[in-house]
């Protein structure tokens, strides 16, 4: 399973503490001991906390008994990454996240730009990271992704994957306005950093 370093990796706090296990949340707020396992952690990019960020991508190996969908619309995502390199139009996308709406559309700009995030802490500064490549994709009349949503694969309308949603761009993360920007990182970047490819239907994609 791939998700955002941040949440469960190398970025997270788990990562400080040791631990490699993946919790399914069951209650409110933080994860507890007494939460599932799901899976372990067994590849992170980058592999240790840092503040310059190439990919926020970590990969887990899911447990036996954990059944993994492979639907952000109605249809089954296909096992195709789509290369946006090069592109200058605005590309309609959707993801599938834990807020609601949890199905959302927007418009992905392929232009790179460089995110940078400010994580405040209880005690101490805030941690800052600088993510070095990634696209902004604009919801269409709600906000595209909120704070919570990190980790979601975002498609195109061909249901190719395109790439995984890492930050959202907002002063109020937990209620960003409809034209924040959600930052994503391309698919493809994912894939060669963490050394993996997908798989599924292999269903194939329409490219423009």
């Amino acid at each position: 399973m791939l998700t955002a370093a941040h949440v469960v990796g190398s970025l997270s706090a788990a990562h400080a503490l040791g631990e490699r296990h993946v919790l399914l949340r069951t209650g409110v707020g933080a994860t507890s001991s007494g939460d599932p396992v799901i899976g372990e952690v067994i590849e992170s990019h980058p592999p240790e906390p840092c503040t310059t960020v190439e990919l926020d991508a970590c990969l887990v190996r899911v447990r036996d008994h954990v059944s993994l969908g492979h639907v952000v619309r109605e249809a089954i995502t296909s096992g195709r990454a789509r290369n946006l390199r090069g592109l200058d139009d605005l590309v309609p996308v959707f993801k599938r996240g834990i807020n609601t709406p949890s199905l959302t559309a927007g418009l992905l700009d392929p232009t790179p730009v460089i995110g940078r995030t400010k994580l405040l802490q209880p005690y101490g500064p805030p941690i800052v990271r600088e993510y070095q490549n990634g696209w902004h994709v604009y919801g269409d009349g709600v906000p595209f992704a909120k704070l919570g949503d990190s980790g979601s694969i975002v498609v195109d309308e061909d249901d190719c994957v395109v790439a995984m949603l890492v930050a959202v761009r907002s002063e109020k993360p937990f209620d960003p306005k409809p034209d924040d920007p959600a930052f994503v990182v391309p698919i493809l970047d994912v894939l060669n950093g963490l050394n993996v490819r997908l798989v599924g239907p292999d269903r194939a994609c329409v490219l423009c």
